[in-house]
């Protein structure tokens, strides 16, 4: 049994077809069959169901499957170790960050690290800060930036900058020179995240401290992510707390207008997330010392401990 063999099995299996797996791992159909027939005579089993129109696993076929995914994905984390262990010149560099971070903070860090390392392949996840919480955790991304702490003791949190969340709406939808009244707030058509947001759970935190909910407000539309919620703001469609750093431009050209809420004040830490037991590579790192001392750069730093 070779290397090459699993390969093309896989190939095989995941397309249901010799034809398209074998043109998957760049071979001739024929010879991709002639692989797969020496795999089965080696294990003495048959792999797959052949008729004219499909390819399908066999029972032994789906457990030989399962391991050869194994077998597989160590072959790769073999190769990565290696390339992490020469150093951050041809190296990749896996990480996530959630909606705010991932847009207004990690291009301009980019830019900067390219400058330096120009070998470097980043691969960026986006997503809410659960899923970026997730993929740490599952070690889809060495390192993770998020608004939101999640206690795991797996995972180490490190507070890395404090946000700004405000409420915006388009110029004319709400006519009050003054903060308004929570009352007020509570009329005004609004745009939300969905769940598993960073900003979602700030907001809601904020608006408990004030005696009120997220049922309190009168939802016009729920949004699955700040850029499209901002886009509605924009439109006319309602208010959004969103954060400073993604309206910031917007609120200087006029395009949006702060209103402000009597007692309500809302701030949120940003979190550098790894894991514990995970030492990062040489990329990771030198992308994270970048960051610590880059960040003043795009916004004000916070040295707060996790809560």
């Amino acid at each position: 049994m070779t290397l090459r063999q699993l390969e093309i099995f896989l190939a095989v299996a995941d397309n249901q077809s010799f034809s398209k797996g074998s043109e998957q791992v760049s071979l001739a159909q024929s010879t991709a069959s002639q692989q797969i027939r020496h795999l089965e005579e080696q294990l003495g089993v048959r792999l797959f169901d052949r008729t004219t129109s499909q390819v399908a696993l066999t029972a032994v076929g789906k457990l030989v499957y399962e391991h050869a995914q194994t077998i597989m994905q160590q072959v790769q984390n073999t190769h990565l170790a290696i390339k992490r262990f020469q150093g951050v010149e041809q190296a990749p560099l896996l990480c996530a960050a959630s909606t705010i971070p991932a847009c207004y903070l990690v291009p301009g860090l980019l830019q900067q690290f390219k400058q330096h390392f120009p070998g470097i392949k980043p691969q960026l996840l986006q997503g809410g800060s659960t899923m970026v919480i997730d993929a740490v955790r599952s070690n889809q991304a060495e390192f993770g930036l998020v608004g939101m702490y999640q206690p795991d003791p797996a995972l180490s949190y490190q507070a890395i900058w404090t946000d700004q969340i405000v409420l915006v709406a388009a110029p004319g939808l709400i006519d009050s020179p003054q903060p308004i009244t929570p009352e007020v707030l509570s009329s005004i058509p609004m745009i939300i995240r969905e769940s598993g947001s960073g900003t979602g759970s700030a907001v809601i935190h904020a608006l408990t401290e004030i005696g009120m909910t997220e049922n309190s407000l009168s939802v016009y539309a729920k949004l699955s992510s700040s850029e499209a919620v901002r886009e509605a703001v924009i439109a006319g469609l309602g208010a959004a707390f969103i954060s400073w750093l993604a309206v910031k431009r917007d609120c200087e050209e006029g395009r949006l207008v702060v209103i402000p809420v009597n007692g309500l004040h809302i701030q949120r830490r940003f979190y550098l997330v790894t894991r514990y037991d995970r030492s990062l590579s040489p990329a990771a790192q030198q992308f994270i010392d970048l960051m610590q001392s880059s960040i003043g750069q795009y916004i004000k730093t916070d040295d707060g401990q996790v809560p």
